[in-house]
């Protein structure tokens, strides 16, 4: 095999890792306020103020003084870190974030503005290297990246957990259509799963269970054109639940003992129902869908639901919509890409592309009829869909 004389091995290493470097200074120029000064947070909302930011500092203190978390004494006269799900404490971005030093004690709010920079980016880069690998060229690869990292949903959502949960999709995807096209088969099947599970661990089941159903359609369409890819698809699915129970088994755990309080006059238990018109408050109203042509994304949108009146911006409303995102690189130019067009399996694949755009959407219309009942149980509460769920 030739050497590579060190000057062409440089200019290889520039060519491949300038687009990253762009990328990263777009997320600290866009987050401006949060990189390059000290008046602004980000985490300004009662449920990162009040339980996500203290449950992290909870953790970082723990993991610190070289004790996991196992056990949270510090609410509801204690209660196990794993088993609440929400605090993510097997997230990997959570577990490296907790190494951060603290000052007096306490998590820096600095810190904390810079991770939330930093699962922007990663979510940006994702689908850059997404758009990239199915022939796109670099500019069309990075806008989309732009577009999925710092706009849509992962550019409106408040919560921590919910956010993570989205940051590796475009990986997942990128994966799966590798190892369904026969690059490095196995690997790529396994490594498509892996960031399925990775997502489980976050700390929300919104994001997961609905990049979940996407990954699970894609598989099934992929292996009823070409039945070859049924063990592929098999190892793929199982890697993703392994990696997925080491969060899901002690949520189902704790869910069993768990009481929820879902707005009606008792609390409901795992074995309860709840009723459909609980969902439907929080739900994406027939009307709502005037938002997707709506001039404006900072324009409210008039979710009413009953009496009640949930004034949601455009850009929120938009956001089941993020899914479509990574498909904008497929429809600019290849230009001078040097790469293939794009894979086999998604030629033909309109079908597809639509429905993992719009079945978000269908998830977050309220349901037809409020008399009917849905399988949500606690403690897993009903999603608030037109605010963050797809």
């Amino acid at each position: 095999m030739p050497q590579i004389p060190a000057e062409g091995r440089l200019r290889l290493a520039w060519s491949r890792h300038w687009p990253v470097l762009l990328l990263f200074f777009l997320a600290i120029a866009f987050y401006w306020k949060l990189t390059l000064t000290d008046q602004f947070v980000w985490f300004d909302h009662p449920d990162m103020c009040y339980i996500e930011v203290p449950r992290l500092q909870f953790q970082a203190k723990e993991i610190q003084n070289r004790r996991f978390p196992l056990w949270d004494p510090y609410i509801w006269a204690g209660q196990p870190l794993i088993g609440q799900t929400q605090p993510g404490p097997l997230f990997p971005l959570n577990l490296l974030f907790c190494l951060v030093p603290r000052r007096g004690g306490y998590i820096q709010f600095a810190a904390l503005n810079w991770y939330y920079v930093v699962i922007h980016f990663l979510a940006a880069w994702c689908a850059f290297a997404l758009c990239r690998d199915w022939g796109r060229s670099t500019g069309a690869s990075a806008l989309a990246g732009c577009l999925y990292g710092f706009g849509g949903f992962l550019g409106t959502v408040a919560w921590l957990d919910v956010m993570n949960g989205a940051i590796f999709t475009p990986l997942a995807f990128l994966y799966l259509f590798r190892a369904a096209r026969g690059v490095r088969t196995w690997r790529s099947a396994s490594l498509a799963g892996f960031w399925v599970g990775i997502a489980w661990l976050s700390g929300h089941h919104e994001v997961p269970l609905l990049v979940t159903a996407a990954f699970a359609a894609t598989w099934v369409y992929l292996v009823l054109r070409e039945r070859r890819l049924a063990p592929v698809a098999l190892v793929s699915v199982l890697v993703m639940l392994l990696i997925g129970a080491a969060q899901g088994i002690p949520t189902y755990e704790f869910g069993k003992l768990s009481m929820r309080w879902v707005g009606g006059d008792q609390p409901v238990t795992w074995g309860d129902k709840i009723p459909y018109t609980v969902v439907a408050t929080y739900s994406l109203p027939f009307r709502g869908l005037l938002s997707f042509v709506l001039p404006g994304q900072d324009r409210p949108a008039d979710c009413s639901v009953g009496r009640r009146r949930c004034r949601v911006p455009v850009s929120r409303v938009l956001c089941p919509f993020r899914a479509a995102t990574i498909y904008l690189g497929r429809l600019l130019p290849a230009g001078s890409s040097g790469l293939p067009e794009a894979p086999e399996q998604m030629r033909g694949g309109q079908p597809l592309a639509s429905y993992l755009a719009l079945h978000p959407v269908g998830f977050a219309m309220r349901p037809a009829s409020p008399s009917a009942r849905c399988a949500l149980t606690a403690p897993f509460h009903p999603c608030r869909p037109s605010l963050r769920a797809a």
